[in-house]
């Protein structure tokens, strides 16, 4: 299995945890050109057709990377489990616990 992630979210250097906006993005998009398993995100893309708040240029970004499943967290969320336009599976964490299990 193979797993990548960013610590941190999307803000001016200088402060604790963030990480400037074009250094995020390309690392994501690096994450998503090698087809990993699963990606983990603090910061969460938003979903406005679902009206889930995060960050618009993270979704933009994954919608035009490859296909992959990113656990988030950061924005809570109703709903745990989405899909954006290009089947990426997103997976809402704040303030839940998920149990994955593997089907044969």
């Amino acid at each position: 299995m193979k797993i990548g992630g960013i610590s941190g979210i999307i803000g001016r250097a200088d402060k604790i945890n963030r990480i400037g906006e074009k250094e995020y993005l390309d690392t994501l998009n690096r994450m998503l050109k090698k087809e990993l398993d699963f990606i983990m995100l603090h910061e969460t893309p938003n979903h406005p057709k679902l009206g889930f708040l995060g960050n618009e240029k993270i979704r933009e970004t994954i919608e035009h990377g490859g296909i992959s499943t990113i656990f988030c967290g950061h924005c809570f969320w109703e709903k745990t489990l989405v899909k954006l336009s290009n089947d990426s599976q997103i997976i809402n964490v704040d303030s839940k616990v998920v149990i994955l299990k593997k089907v044969k």
